[in-house]
């Protein structure tokens, strides 16, 4: 009867060292897994302070929520036909705009030219059918009476931004007929006439309210809300500045500003990417705009006096052969 108890006894030690010998190989697994995890996490993030999202692709830790929805649905190792639209192949650079996938081949912060944009047309969305225009601005020179100023522009160096500032060029007056625009019922300031001439199907409101479309000519987007548009100054006013409007009288620089052939209703967006840089630096996505910018820039520059550097002057004549004959 005792060495019957003693067999069951040592069964029962056997047993439960037998449960503690799986219990402590599956505590061991569980932490093994943990660290694998840990190690391969550390391994995506450590790389310029990024974060890993689907398939390889990476965000800046500040990304917007749409561009990081936008970014994660796509693979990495991306290319422009993998993308339907301009919008989400901008939410990819803007989520990682050192570009890993070189969707901006020209570095001009806009990805896949080619693609169709949200409104219908791609950003380098020229008609083959002819020249771009923005019917109600001035006339500009023409090809070759543009390429005959350019060759009479002075080359020199940029000058000096000491002392610039916008308010050194007081605009959007608000006695618009003074500066040559058709003003309609004296309650519009420049920006308000601006829109009005360069829109199609404009009405205007109570307090010179301003309603209709306006294709924008550096992108080829038409755009349906006055606040989206910016009215632009070809020849940017900082640019003007360091070409010879900082020797120019307050009241030149306040008619440059307000000047009809110096301002044209355009993309916000666009007109922000473009800053103050000249052509030698920024030229419209819309590359069938190419020639009528070159041909506003050189007969601004002509008509105001102003000095061109020689990359710029290159620019122009490059963009000039875009007209043709």
């Amino acid at each position: 009867m005792e060495k019957g108890r003693r067999a069951s006894n040592a069964r029962r030690t056997k047993t439960a060292f037998a449960r503690v010998i799986v219990l402590l190989v599956l505590v061991l697994a569980a932490l093994a897994t943990g660290c694998s995890n840990a190690s391969e996490t550390e391994q995506r993030n450590e790389s310029d302070g990024k974060s890993s999202v689907a398939n390889g692709t990476t965000v800046n830790p500040g990304t917007t929520e749409a561009a990081f929805r936008t970014a994660s649905q796509y693979p990495g190792d991306l290319d422009c036909a993998d993308f339907a639209r301009l919008e989400e192949a901008q939410a990819v650079l803007d989520a990682d705009p050192s570009d890993p996938n070189g969707l901006d081949g020209d570095g001009d912060g806009i990805p896949c030219e080619d693609l169709p944009s949200a409104g219908g047309s791609s950003a380098d969305a020229g008609s083959p059918s002819g020249p771009v225009t923005v019917a109600g601005a001035p006339a500009p020179p023409t090809a070759e009476e543009a390429r005959a100023l350019l060759s009479n522009l002075p080359v020199a160096p940029a000058g000096s931004m000491a002392g610039y500032s916008r308010e050194e060029f007081p605009h959007w007056a608000s006695d618009a007929e003074a500066f040559g625009w058709k003003e309609p019922d004296g309650s519009c300031d420049v920006r308000d006439v601006a829109l009005i001439r360069d829109g199609q199907g404009v009405r205007v409101g109570n307090d010179c309210s301003v309603t209709g479309t306006w294709l924008d000519p550096y992108t080829g987007v038409t755009l349906t809300d006055s606040s989206d548009v910016d009215i632009d100054h070809v020849v940017p006013l900082a640019n003007a500045w360091r070409s010879g409007a900082s020797a120019w009288s307050g009241a030149d620089r306040e008619a440059y500003a307000n000047d009809p052939a110096v301002l044209l209703s355009a993309d916000a967006g666009a007109n922000r990417q473009k800053g103050d840089k000249g052509p030698e630096a920024w030229k419209p996505p819309n590359t069938a705009y190419h020639c009528e910018y070159a041909r506003r820039w050189v007969g601004i520059k002509s008509e105001w006096e102003m000095t061109v550097n020689a990359a710029e002057r290159d620019a122009l004549e490059e963009m000039l052969e875009t007209c043709g004959a």
